[in-house]
Order: C-alpha cells, then sequence, then structure tokens
C-alpha cells in the first residue's frame, strides 16, 4: 500500500489562511494540531473517517501573530510535523 504522505502548506510563508495537503492510504481519522515555537496548542483540527486519497485542510491564523508554527498531521498511527511561518 502506498504510505500515507503529507505535502508542505502552502502558501508558505502564509498570511493569515494556508492549506495542508495529505495523502491517505486507507480510511483513517485524521487529526492536525498546530503549536507555536513554545510548545502550546493554538489549533486542533479533527476530520473522522476520511476515504483514502487526497485532502486538504484549510487555516486561518488571523487571530494569531506572526511567527513560526509547527503541525503534526495524525492518521491512524501515523504522524508527521513540518513547519510553518505566518508573516502579517
Amino acid at each position: 500500500p502506498d504510505p500515507f504522505t503529507v505535502s508542505p502548506n502552502y502558501p508558505n510563508p502564509f498570511n493569515p489562511v494556508t492549506t495542508f495537503s495529505y495523502e491517505l492510504p486507507n480510511r483513517s481519522d485524521v487529526n492536525l494540531k498546530i503549536y507555536d515555537l513554545s510548545g502550546r496548542l493554538v489549533a486542533d483540527i479533527s476530520k473522522p473517517e476520511q476515504s483514502p486519497g487526497g485532502h486538504t485542510i484549510r487555516w486561518d491564523a488571523s487571530g494569531h501573530p506572526s511567527g513560526v508554527y509547527v503541525y503534526q498531521i495524525r492518521a491512524g498511527s501515523e504522524s508527521i510535523r513540518i513547519k510553518c511561518v505566518l508573516l502579517k
């Protein structure tokens, strides 16, 4: 089976909206968590029971300050972390 893959968010840097894209090999619950550099959780988005194939999640960071953030996308038991930059 194909692996769970996550593409870098687009655009990056962004202001104030970015899109996260990923591919699922199997039906999975998906969870996106976004953290600031101090490790504080700033967003938690869940997508239950998504079908195999490509998907996207948009994040509007209007209420957050400029800076570097780390996002983690988890599908089943797999997890991937990537940095992104919010520039206002």
